[in-house]
């Protein structure tokens, strides 16, 4: 007999792996020490956010693989900036800012 688990829905976290996490982690940990622990729970305005991953992403992109200022990857500061974009997004602390298309 096999035991039910009802969670065909959810999403399989066992996809992540560690190389896709540790950067991650690695600049949410420099910005603990940086700011506090949480500090972007109070929430931002969403375009603050993505500006900083795009900015980390372009200097990846210009061949610059760590941030000079904290020695961590700028892949994992760019997806720092994204899960707490998506984060303050899910509580309901970000403040959208986003310019508005014409006819909305």
């Amino acid at each position: 007999m096999s035991a039910i688990k009802h969670d065909k829905h959810k999403p399989d976290l066992s996809l992540l792996t560690p190389a896709m996490l540790e950067p991650m982690t690695r600049a949410l940990m420099y910005g603990e020490q940086k700011y506090s622990r949480g500090n972007f729970k109070g929430g931002f305005e969403n375009v603050r956010l993505t500006s900083a991953a795009l900015r980390h992403i372009f200097a990846y992109l210009d061949r610059e693989d760590l941030d000079p200022e904290s020695g961590v990857s700028h892949l994992g500061h760019a997806m720092a900036a994204l899960g707490m974009l998506l984060d303050n997004i899910a509580e309901g602390v970000s403040t959208d800012v986003r310019y508005e298309k014409k006819g909305q």
